[in-house]
């Protein structure tokens, strides 16, 4: 049974989630606002008052576990879980 007014015919209707193409040709590129570039310096703020992490970029671009632009930095000192230890 076919009810029209579901979430699943309307993706169906517009050929979304698993009803997509699986041609990837037509998928839109995610725009990165401002350049930025593999080798950059940068500074990221932190939600704890005046603690600014500094580091390179190392990655710019799209996942396969997450939509949109990804910014994959490399901090100068060991910082948090991803610490080196």
């Amino acid at each position: 049974m076919n009810i029209p007014d579901t979430v699943l015919a309307y993706k169906q209707q517009h050929h979304m989630g698993r009803f997509a193409p699986k041609d990837e040709t037509h998928k839109k590129k995610p725009e990165v606002p401002v350049e930025i570039t593999v080798g950059s310096r940068c500074e990221v703020e932190s939600s704890e008052a005046d603690l600014k992490k500094r580091g390179t970029v190392r990655f710019v671009g799209t996942t396969k576990f997450s939509k949109g632009i990804w910014i994959g930095i490399e901090y100068d000192e060991p910082l948090g879980k991803n610490d080196g230890s």
